[in-house]
C-alpha cells in the first residue's frame, strides 16, 4: 500500500526477489561487482507476520534480527559495522548519531556498493575545469570528464537530454539527466514514471 503496487504482491516480490539475486550473482563476465546489505533490525518481542519474515528472508535475503532499542547507541554503531564490512568499507557511518532513538521499533537496513568499468574509460587528460550550473541557478567549479569520438544513445525533448554511459559488459548503464534550465529538473522529477523513463531509453 505504501508503494502504491497495483499487481499481484506475490508476483512482485518474486520478481524483484529475482532481480536482486541477478544482480548481486557470481558469473564471470560480469564488469561490475555489486554488494547488498538488506537487514530488518527489530525491537525484542516484536510480533511480525511469518509470510513477512520469509517473504523479506527468502526474496530480498533480509532476515529479521532483533536487538534491544534501550541502548540505541549500540544498535546504531553494530548497524554501521555491519554495513561496513558488507560494502567494502565504503560506507562506515550510515546512520548518524540520534538516528536510531529508544522508541525506535524496526530499522530497515538498505545499502549498496558498486564498483564498475566504463565500456569506453573517460581519458584523465581530458578533464578540465568548467562551470556547473546547480538546480538554484547558481554556478560552481568542478572537475568535468569528457569522452572523445565516442557514440552515446541520447534521447529526451525539449526539456532536457538523457545519455546512457554503458559499463562494461554491456549488463547494465548509467543514465543522466540533463535539463536545459534549472527548473526543469523539477519537473522532469515530478513527471517521471515507468513508463515514461521505458520511452526515453528505448
Amino acid at each position: 500500500e505504501v508503494l502504491d503496487v497495483v499487481e499481484d504482491p506475490q508476483e512482485l516480490h518474486r520478481g524483484l526477489g529475482e532481480l536482486l539475486a541477478d544482480l548481486a550473482g557470481t558469473r564471470t563476465n560480469r564488469g561490475y561487482t555489486l554488494s547488498l546489505a538488506n537487514r530488518l533490525w527489530a525491537a525484542d518481542g516484536l510480533e511480525s507476520s511469518s509470510d513477512f519474515i520469509e517473504t523479506t528472508r527468502d526474496l530480498y535475503h533480509a532476515p529479521m534480527e532483533f536487538v534491544d532499542y534501550g541502548d540505541p547507541e549500540r544498535v546504531r554503531a553494530d548497524i554501521n559495522v555491519w554495513v561496513d564490512e558488507r560494502t567494502a568499507g565504503m560506507i562506515s557511518e550510515l546512520l548518524k548519531r540520534g538516528q536510531i532513538t529508544p522508541l525506535t521499533v524496526m530499522t530497515i537496513v538498505n545499502a549498496i556498493h558498486f564498483k564498475a568499468d566504463w565500456a569506453k574509460a573517460f581519458d584523465p587528460t581530458l578533464t578540465v575545469g568548467q562551470a556547473f550550473r546547480r538546480s538554484d541557478g547558481t554556478d560552481v567549479q568542478v572537475r568535468m570528464m569528457k569522452l572523445s569520438k565516442t557514440k552515446l544513445r541520447t534521447s529526451g525533448d525539449a526539456s532536457g537530454t538523457l545519455v546512457e554511459l554503458p559499463y562494461r559488459g554491456d549488463d547494465i548503464s548509467f543514465l543522466a539527466y540533463a535539463p536545459r534550465l534549472p527548473d526543469d529538473l523539477e519537473k522532469f522529477e515530478a513527471g517521471l514514471q515507468a513508463s515514461t523513463l521505458s520511452t526515453l531509453v528505448e
